[in-house]
């Protein structure tokens, strides 16, 4: 997120050298206070005078008014000192956010009073930001799945076209994600609601410039369907939210200038809701994992088959790809960190129709032939990981000091977890259940863009502890490691 360090612009003694500094967010919008995104990370009250300053008070408010006003109480900041306020509890109005239709100026101002009347204040101008609005990859880039919008209305009329085609295809028609464990079927589900938008013959509009850093507005799944356009941004966002739906994970891919659709092909996800290694993408790619999907090839005349659109998806993470990677969102995870879907309706009923009868000259294809994962056959020798853990555990016969895993000492090729609940890992160890190591979290760490202490004040709530505890229900246990570093102990040698 990109912050603002507001510098004072009066002060009411110019004699005394007292001072207000504010580090504050570029902009405000709905989704910041869904998602409590800070507006003030910290004010600094710099008292350069030589007497105290007591019973002091700093007043928070906005014109217009969408920021509620605040008031906070300080007893002392001694001469010659700086007093730190971190993350104050700034409250928005949620309806005053709601209704605005176009961006505007907001203004900020930060006063500090005492009992002789107010010392210094600062003030600075943000960006407020509509409903519809995104902000960009500058700030908190994640908020981008809060506009991936599964329940509107117009993403069931589309999984109803894809069911059809699917049944003409003499494929299964429910639309039910990873259920089967297979791949091929992932790929079904994605072609067929790939089919039913192309017959939508959706026009292609140019996003305005930059819009992967400063944001643009975002048009709805009904809008899109409606008029039938939409910009790259608009067409991933409406995809996605018919992938999701579908029970499929989906991530929006962000290039310069650009931006597209990335599928799993499993119940899989990225290690954290943000990636910006073009690597990590395309490591994912070629094991199969994840197809990327180029969803403005919609909009051709004709619109292009799935198969040539994963194709184009697949080549715009090449190292020689023309646009470098700004930042990939894996809607899955942002879900799993609580950015919900926004609910930007009217109230009023969808009025897309079913589509047209016309159909495309191309039809369903076959999917493609998949490596599906299947679980090694079990092995008694030695040299395979079975064999390994059959020799480790005869070791355990070993009660001296020499025995590592009774005395063990972590090194460098050791795995640290961070586990919330240990009693309930052991229990799920002995009842013989699978654990899938993942690379250490950044949800409400310091490289959140989000405040674990301002979410603890809002929804009275652990928010770290309780992801790891939701991840545990799954069977997942986050580590300690970079997914680079967790990659090189998990598959370097091993030492017993």
């Amino acid at each position: 997120m990109n912050l603002e360090t507001i510098e004072p612009v009066a002060e009411a003694e110019p004699a005394e050298t007292i001072r207000l500094g504010c580090t504050a967010t570029e902009h405000v919008s709905l989704a910041y206070h869904e998602n409590a995104i800070p507006v003030i990370r910290e004010i600094v009250i710099a008292n350069g005078s030589e007497q105290d300053l007591i019973d002091l008070s700093v007043r928070i408010e906005s014109r217009p008014p969408v920021v509620q006003p605040l008031t906070l109480r300080i007893d002392r900041v001694p001469a010659g000192s700086n007093h730190h306020i971190e993350t104050p509890d700034v409250r928005l109005d949620a309806a005053c956010l709601a209704g605005f239709t176009e961006a505007s100026r907001l203004e900020l101002t930060v006063i500090l009073d005492d009992a002789g009347g107010e010392r210094a204040r600062t003030a600075a101008e943000m960006r407020l930001l509509p409903p519809s609005h995104w902000g960009g990859g500058r700030s908190a880039p994640e908020l981008l799945a809060a506009f991936v919008r599964p329940n509107d209305p117009a993403v069931d009329v589309v999984l109803r076209d894809a069911a059809t085609k699917l049944g003409e295809a003499g494929r299964e028609t429910g639309l039910n994600g990873y259920t089967t464990g297979r791949k091929a079927r992932a790929w079904e589900l994605s072609e067929a609601i790939w089919a039913a938008l192309a017959d939508r013959r959706i026009a292609y509009v140019l996003p305005p410039a930059s819009f992967e850093q400063a944001g643009q507005k975002v048009r709805g799944p009904t809008d899109v369907l409606e008029r039938k356009v939409g910009t790259c941004l608009d067409l991933s966002l409406l995809y996605a939210a018919c992938l999701e739906q579908a029970g499929l994970n989906p991530v929006l891919v962000l290039t310069v200038g650009h931006a597209f659709v990335g599928v799993w092909l499993q119940d899989a996800d990225f290690a954290s809701a943000t990636v910006d290694d073009m690597q990590l993408v395309r490591k994912r790619r070629d094991l199969q994992d994840l197809i990327l999907v180029e969803t403005t090839l919609l909009t051709g005349h004709p619109p292009a088959s799935f198969k040539a659109a994963t194709e184009q998806g697949r080549v715009q993470v090449e190292d020689t790809a023309p646009a470098a990677l700004e930042v990939a969102i894996d809607v899955r995870r942002c879900r799993r960190r609580g950015i919900r879907p926004m609910d930007l309706g009217d109230g009023r009923p969808s009025e897309v129709a079913p589509a047209p009868t016309a159909r495309l000259n191309h039809s369903l294809s076959a999917p493609p032939a998949f490596d599906e994962e299947a679980r090694a056959p079990v092995d008694e020798a030695p040299e395979t990981p079975v064999g390994r853990m059959e020799r480790w555990k005869r070791k355990l016969l070993d009660l001296t000091l020499k025995n590592k895993l009774l005395n063990f000492k972590p090194g460098k090729g050791s795995v640290v977890l961070e586990c919330v609940a240990p009693g309930a890992l052991e229990d799920g160890l002995a009842a013989g259940h699978e654990y899938r190591l993942k690379p250490v979290s950044d949800v409400l760490s310091g490289s959140d863009e989000r405040s674990a202490d301002l979410y603890a004040r809002r929804h009275h709530d652990d928010g770290r502890r309780s992801y790891l505890e939701a991840a545990l229900a799954r069977r997942e246990i986050y580590t300690t490691s970079t997914e680079t570093d967790l990659d090189r102990r998990l598959l370097g040698p091993v030492v017993a």
